[in-house]
């Protein structure tokens, strides 16, 4: 089954989204800031990376960027509780967003999309 790298510096949050992926059958990696993630990454590539915007020492907008810089295959789907922070995820490289609090179904619904689907170029909206 597809692996999933989890980036949140809110633990509960981190337990829930885990929780309820492996429910569904993914492996799930943490990491609490982007700088871990990437770090995570860079040793061994997962099948998807979930990551919150805003986070300590490396926030979401920044591994994004760099992610999908080092990686243009990588598959990102941002989170956020500001709106605009998703617009701005997409047009850094994040495939999808979605905004906090988390509706997990359009969350799986994504989850499955992006794992199903061929490469796309985001549409940023």
């Amino acid at each position: 089954m597809a692996t999933i790298l989890l980036v949140d510096d809110e633990e509960p949050v981190r337990r829930l989204l885990r929780m309820t992926l492996e429910r569904d059958g993914y492996d799930v990696e943490e990491a609490v800031n982007g700088r871990q993630a990437l770090a995570l990454y860079e040793e061994q590539p997962v099948d998807l990376v979930i990551t919150d915007i805003a986070m300590p020492e490396m926030n979401g907008f920044e591994l994004i960027e760099v992610l999908t810089r080092r990686f243009p295959d990588a598959k990102v789907i941002a989170m956020s509780g500001l709106a605009e922070n998703l617009s701005i995820a997409t047009l850094l490289g994040a495939r999808e967003a979605v905004q906090k609090p988390v509706n997990i179904d359009r969350l799986l619904r994504m989850v499955s999309a992006e794992l199903a689907g061929p490469l796309r170029i985001p549409t940023g909206g």
